[in-house]
């Protein structure tokens, strides 16, 4: 089985979300998200865009370490960044020393820069592959390139971003902070805060397909 583990900036939507709403509201029209990219919108008749360099087309801007920035655009001028350092979900050490000591393969796809990558290799291990920089067409292009392979994959993500990839996947886990997180595209719907027990859904799933096939099997004998 592979596992694979989708990172996306979904999280940063909610921080700047509870930090938008202290701020007085403001009418927006001609809304827009383009997913991956960021938002779009017009406020007072002045364009507003916030999301990556690469969408605002700012070029020699350098990312800082441990750092994800959401670039702000207004009327066409750029006028600066949210930046939050980068932090793991509780539990997601225990998860990843798991999978590596019952041969389990994971791939971490993530939608930010490679500032990243050498925390990540610490936690996953150094033959854990990694990508950034992700799409949500290249997440799912992974997933069924995988499953081309005869591979069984089981997919977790957090966001929006990862939902074509959560369909795709063999079976596709939703991390969510909230109830209001539900991911449609989702088998299964984890709390964040139990992230570290997905290992352990994997073996009751495990457990109750025997019961399951032995059932059945003592059935049929006993018709017999």
């Amino acid at each position: 089985m592979r596992l694979f583990i989708g990172a996306n900036s979904s999280p940063i939507k909610q921080v700047v979300k509870s930090y938008l709403e202290k701020s007085k509201s403001l009418e927006v029209k001609n809304y827009k998200e383009e997913t991956g990219n960021g938002i779009s919108g017009v406020i007072n008749g002045q364009p507003l865009k916030l999301g990556s360099a690469a969408w605002l087309q700012l070029n020699n801007l350098s990312e800082g370490k441990n750092q994800t920035k959401v670039h702000v655009s207004f009327n066409n001028v750029y006028a600066g960044y949210f930046s939050f350092e980068n932090s793991y979900r509780t539990g997601i050490d225990v998860l990843a020393k798991l999978c590596k000591t019952n041969h389990i393969k994971t791939a971490v796809l993530s939608g930010d820069n490679n500032s990243e990558k050498d925390n990540l290799k610490e936690i996953f291990g150094k033959e854990t592959e990694l990508r950034f920089n992700q799409s949500p067409a290249d997440k799912l292009g992974f997933v069924k390139i995988l499953q081309e392979k005869n591979l069984k994959v089981m997919m977790v993500g957090d966001g929006l971003n990862d939902a074509g990839a959560l369909q795709q996947s063999n079976v596709g886990i939703a991390v969510a902070d909230n109830t209001n997180n539900f991911t449609p595209a989702a088998d299964v719907i984890i709390d964040a805060a139990q992230l570290k027990n997905i290992f352990n859904l994997v073996l009751y799933a495990k457990a109750a397909y025997h019961i399951i096939v032995w059932s059945l099997l003592f059935h049929c004998c006993t018709i017999l």
